[in-house]
């Protein structure tokens, strides 16, 4: 973590202009203090116990937008107890982030640098549909991306990323993944936009890799198109091949997604459906997933909101293993700084062996400041 906390430093005070001293930083904070109940943390099928999580995850933000450059500082933590901690351990989580964006008239450049702790369990289970043990991810990563325009209709995007992770159990393979991609854009109107992009993936596996984690190279080519048919309404298709070469095999597969999203008055919500290929710590290499993910909120009053989410994630690398969350969150704003959240959740996993699900319930009262 030290050497991407110094690089943060040090990038942090090479771009910050000189203006940021007369034009306003914005400053907010959050303080989510909650309670969960857990009917089943462990996913197994026979004879669940279930537990309690008590945690406050404060969180710091520093922002400024300038006339030609956003710079995002965040900073924060996700601090955890379990009533059993041979069922749930008890986690401390901390959490980086840094983003510059510049732009002028014809083009705009940014990159991004992010340290990340999670649970291993929550994580591999919504990425690759899998239940691990309970260890800790660690994720730390840095990203660049360049937007030129080419001409008046059309322009390009240049991205790339390199992602080290690491985790503290021997189960699960750390790796490092670089990805460079490219995408070639034609509008055809200021609603309308056809592209094609393409990326170029490597996946280093760490030294406590696995047998079965190799070296491996992905290659994904698509076509796509995305439009906003209204002003509440807007979607997108892609779609193409991805070519997967690993201990000198070749494999090649389809990847594409369907996306639609919505924001009216009172509701807004979205969809999407699709495959595909990500570097996991599970696997040992690339895995194809495919998803299902759905999202909606309803303001009931000027104070309150119903969400609801749901997603189904099967993963084609592993033994026919699907898993699904559920979920329903009411949110009652109390005060401009105080807001209380009650949420339910359901998860299941479908295997052919030994299927488990769980209910959790929590409740987390909110504390935040816009601007102090």
């Amino acid at each position: 973590m030290a050497r991407f906390l110094v690089i943060g430093v040090t990038l942090l005070g090479a771009i910050w202009p000189l203006q940021a001293f007369s034009d306003p930083l914005l400053q907010t904070v959050s303080v989510p203090v909650g309670v969960e109940y857990d009917s089943n943390p462990t996913m197994i099928a026979n004879d669940p116990s279930s537990i309690m999580r008590y945690r406050v995850m404060p969180q710091y933000q520093l922002s400024y937008k300038g006339d030609s450059n956003d710079l995002t500082f965040s900073l924060g933590a996700r601090l955890e107890r379990s009533s059993d901690q041979a069922l749930s351990v008890n986690r401390q989580d901390p959490n980086l982030g840094l983003s510059w964006q510049t732009f002028s008239p014809t083009s705009s450049f940014g990159v991004n640098l992010r340290y990340a702790q999670e649970s291993a369990r929550t994580t591999e289970f919504q990425d690759s549909a899998a239940v691990t043990v309970d260890a800790t991810r660690t994720t730390a990563g840095l990203g660049a991306n360049w937007k030129n325009s080419l001409s008046e209709r059309n322009d390009l995007t240049l991205t790339a990323d390199y992602s080290d992770v690491s985790y503290d159990s021997p189960t699960l393979t750390d790796f490092q993944n670089t990805r460079l991609g490219a995408t070639l854009g034609h509008q055809f109107n200021e609603r309308s936009e056809l592209f094609v992009t393409g990326s170029a993936s490597r996946f280093e596996p760490g030294q406590n890799a696995v047998r079965t984690a190799i070296k491996s190279e992905s290659y994904i080519a698509m076509l796509g198109f995305k439009s906003k048919s209204s002003e509440n309404f807007d979607w997108l298709l892609q779609g193409g091949g991805v070519s997967i070469t690993s201990n000198g095999i070749e494999s090649h597969d389809w990847q594409g997604n369907w996306r639609i999203n919505y924001a009216g008055e009172r509701l807004s919500g979205s969809l999407d459906i699709g495959r595909t290929t990500t570097a996991s710590g599970v696997t040992g290499g690339f895995a194809t997933n495919d998803a299902l993910r759905f999202q909606a909120s309803y303001l009931l009053s000027e104070r309150s909101s119903l969400a609801f989410d749901a997603s189904t994630t099967k993963s084609e690398s592993t033994l026919s293993t699907t898993t699904d969350i559920y979920g329903a969150t009411y949110s009652r704003e109390l005060s401009p700084f105080f807001r209380l959240n009650l949420r339910v959740q359901r998860r299941a996993i479908e295997r052919e062996i030994n299927p488990a699900s769980s209910n959790l319930v929590g409740l987390t009262l909110i504390y935040s400041h816009p601007d102090f």
